[in-house]
């Protein structure tokens, strides 16, 4: 912290300057800003989300939940004054699609929510992912117990055989072997 500067909050305050949009959406806002989307509702629930996240292998890729949240932004910034059109080639107007994702997206979101107030709820979910979490251990346990198919053998050979060779080569070549005279 610079000196004289007091703090005004944890890292989770999103300053003016940082928003880069920000729709209300009825029971609940998106906000999107430099760094994430932060979905926040009337009851004070507030979940934060980075558009990138390092994945098991060590790469960045795109978070879904900050796609979806920026995909609703844009949607509903999109059929502004075109809410009572059809929605696509379906029987929906793009209200009552923009409708659909709104009850989609809160009902996966509060979820957390409703699991730490519903102790049966929160019973149900950690058993659901320990049964993920098996399967997970169990695809990991075959992995590691298959052996790799059986190698080349001759290719192994011949490949080995011309490595030996080319140490032997560079010995020679480098002077750190002594030769008769006129042998190579």
């Amino acid at each position: 912290m610079v000196k004289g500067n007091k703090q005004q909050g944890f890292e989770f305050i999103i300053k003016e300057s940082d928003v880069l949009e920000r729709e209300n959406f009825g029971s609940f806002e998106i906000i999107i800003t430099k760094g994430y989307a932060c979905f926040k509702n009337y009851t004070g629930f507030r979940v934060f989300t980075t558009s990138y996240a390092v994945g098991l292998d060590g790469v960045a890729h795109e978070t879904s939940l900050y796609a979806w949240l920026k995909y609703m932004v844009d949607f509903k910034k999109s059929i502004k004054d075109k809410e009572n059109e059809m929605f696509g080639k379906t029987t929906s107007t793009n209200k009552e699609f923009l409708d659909g994702m709104k009850v989609l997206t809160e009902a996966n979101l509060i979820k957390p929510m409703a699991v730490f107030t519903d102790i049966n709820e929160a019973q149900k979910e950690a058993e659901n992912y320990m049964k993920w979490m098996e399967g997970q251990m169990k695809d990991l346990n075959k992995a590691m117990n298959t052996t790799p198919p059986e190698e080349d053998l001759k290719a192994n050979a011949e490949f080995e055989q011309k490595v030996i060779m080319a140490e032997e080569a560079k010995e020679v070549f480098d002077g750190s072997v002594e030769t008769e005279e006129r042998q190579v």
